[in-house]
């Protein structure tokens, strides 16, 4: 019989890092699509279409996981988890906005135009991810 102090129960941010295995891979699939994409700039529009869309095969494989590991939780993990993605997606929206605003006003200088475009977009959410995961973590501590 599990009791609530096992350390199976304990939060683990490796185990968070794990299960974040495809967004790392579809923030490397789209830095290198991008780099990709200027080397082959002359191509036909099929090659830039598959290396466009590139990113999505990890996020979807993504997403998948993340759903396996939510129907795996109870009523708490899901909580926390519900909580780390709402302060991730509420955060990247505001970041993401404010750092476009700030963009198109001439006040900051960015390495993809315009704007954060997904490569952007998927390191705020997944930063922001952990450190809701973390917040939410020592809350029900």
């Amino acid at each position: 019989m599990k009791t609530a102090d096992t350390p199976r129960d304990q939060y683990s941010f490796k185990k968070d890092l794990l299960q974040s295995f495809w967004l790392i891979v579809a923030g490397a699939v789209t830095v290198y699509s991008h780099v990709l994409l200027e080397k082959y700039a002359g191509s036909g529009p099929t090659l830039k279409w598959l290396l466009a869309l590139s990113p999505f095969a990890p996020l979807l494989l993504y997403v998948r996981t993340v759903l396996r590991a939510i129907r795996a939780m109870d009523e708490l993990q899901r909580r926390i988890q519900l909580e780390a993605w709402i302060f991730a997606a509420i955060g990247t929206i505001f970041a993401t906005t404010a750092i476009n605003v700030l963009h198109e006003n001439g006040l900051l200088t960015m390495l993809f135009q315009p704007g954060l475009g997904l490569p952007g977009a998927t390191v705020i959410m997944f930063l922001l991810l952990m450190l809701g995961g973390f917040m939410a973590n020592r809350r029900y501590q």
